[in-house]
């Protein structure tokens, strides 16, 4: 088993540490009273982009002594430590989540290891075991990180950007019961390109102060340039962050969308792929794209009547897109989960299926890509109801009409245009 599966060890760019550095006040850097720590140290990479900065204000002796202290559970990166920073570093070896010194810490920095013992079975990867998989322990990090910092300590990571939204693992609650600021984002593209391909999820760094919230958080828009402040509470989105800041307003005024998100069949509901007398229900399992823009239903069939079976409704089976098919009918039942289901009536569905066809609704589903590249049940609340907004173009429902509603600027407008646009499906 590799260090990455064994211990989740990945290292760190340089260039990305400094820009995490760069988050802490420049005093922090000239205080000789601060201890600051790297839990899960690796190769050292962040305490010597650290120890490059503090030269310049004390002796190498001093901040190797009195300031920086690591801690790593591998062997083998323990004695790279010591050659590099010396046997008197503040090397310590063994498990950071069972460490418990006797003083505090003023500010801990580093990239945690996001899992042990295995990987991380997700989607994208079909032959990992899930039996076999490893154990998530990067929000274990986080915790005992913060129970070691001083109050109105710093904490700077990088960790997967699943925080963001309500989680099983509440991470969500409790890291926003501090204040956090310059959250920067990274998709699992850029993720898996900063860290050479060992990394395939969305991950964001920011800056903690172990203080009470001011119940405010502000993200960087990349896009912008510039940090968007958003009252501290999720979702909170990692994409398209400018735009999602105009429509709030929107969603408090008249309510978002409501859908329905799908769960699989009973287990004792019998499947196939091909139509007969004992499979005669026809159920929407998912759709696909053919050519990049010819969207295509997938259907499986059933022994009995699925859930949504002789319902009209809107039904966005695309994992990544949605791109919404108007049964009108109820011809067709549900055989598969993470679909969304919009129920209601047929004026309304049609002109939804007009709404979530746009480029507007695509660059909405953007900012809640939390994990890999799925649309997610939280973009939804994002879009507002737009039945219920006053002087919403519902009959002339174009691009530039609906941009215009919504008071997006020229660069907003020009990044909506940047998406891709589909056709209609077609039922053969």
């Amino acid at each position: 088993m590799s260090n990455k599966e064994l211990y989740g060890e990945v290292g760190t760019n340089v260039r990305l540490i400094n820009k995490m550095l760069d988050l802490i006040p420049e005093e922090e850097y000239k205080n000789p009273n601060n201890k600051w720590l790297d839990p899960g140290a690796g190769k050292g990479n962040f305490a010597k982009a650290l120890y490059d900065r503090l030269i310049f204000n004390f002796p190498s002796d001093y901040i190797l002594k009195n300031m920086i202290y690591m801690i790593e559970i591998n062997p083998k990166n323990i004695k790279i430590l010591r050659e590099k920073f010396g046997e008197e570093a503040n090397i310590i070896s063994g498990d950071f989540l069972s460490w418990n010194p006797k003083f505090e810490f003023d500010i801990i920095i580093g990239n945690p290891p996001y899992n042990s013992g295995g990987r991380i079975k997700v989607p994208t990867n079909k032959k990992l075991n899930k039996r076999r998989d490893g154990s998530t322990i990067w929000h274990k990090f986080v915790r005992h990180s913060i129970s070691l910092l001083k109050k109105g300590g710093i904490l700077v990571m990088i960790i997967p950007s699943l925080w963001l939204r309500k989680d099983k693992a509440g991470m969500n609650e409790y890291i926003l019961r501090y204040q956090v600021e310059n959250v920067h984002c990274f998709t699992n593209t850029e993720t898996n390109r900063l860290f050479h391909g060992k990394a395939q999820t969305p991950t964001c760094y920011f800056i903690l102060r172990k203080q009470n919230t001011n119940g405010i958080i502000s993200l960087y828009d990349k896009e912008k340039g510039g940090k968007i402040e958003f009252m501290a509470r999720a979702p909170l989105p990692v994409n398209s962050i400018s735009v999602i800041k105009k429509l709030l307003p929107f969603v408090e005024e008249v309510g978002n969308l409501k859908v329905i998100k799908t769960n699989m069949p009973r287990k004792n509901v019998l499947l196939s792929r091909t139509s007969s007398m004992a499979f005669s229900y026809k159920n929407i399992r998912t759709c696909v794209v053919h050519n990049k823009t010819s969207p295509i239903l997938k259907f499986e069939y059933s022994n009995e009547p699925l859930i949504y079976y002789g319902k009209r409704k809107l039904v966005l089976a695309h994992k990544m897109y949605g791109i919404p098919y108007y049964d009108e009918s109820g011809e067709y039942g549900i055989s598969n989960r993470d679909n969304y289901v919009i129920l209601g009536k047929g004026g309304e569905l049609r002109k939804w299926r007009e709404f979530l066809s746009t480029k507007v609704a695509l660059y909405i589903f953007r900012s809640t890509r939390y994990r890999m590249m799925f649309l997610e049940r939280e973009a939804f609340e994002y879009i507002p109801n737009i039945m219920k907004l006053k002087n919403f173009p519902l009959e002339e429902m174009t691009e530039e009409k609906i941009m215009e509603y919504f008071g997006f600027d020229e660069e907003e407008c020009k990044n909506i245009q940047g998406e891709r646009s589909f056709e209609r499906i077609k039922v053969n």
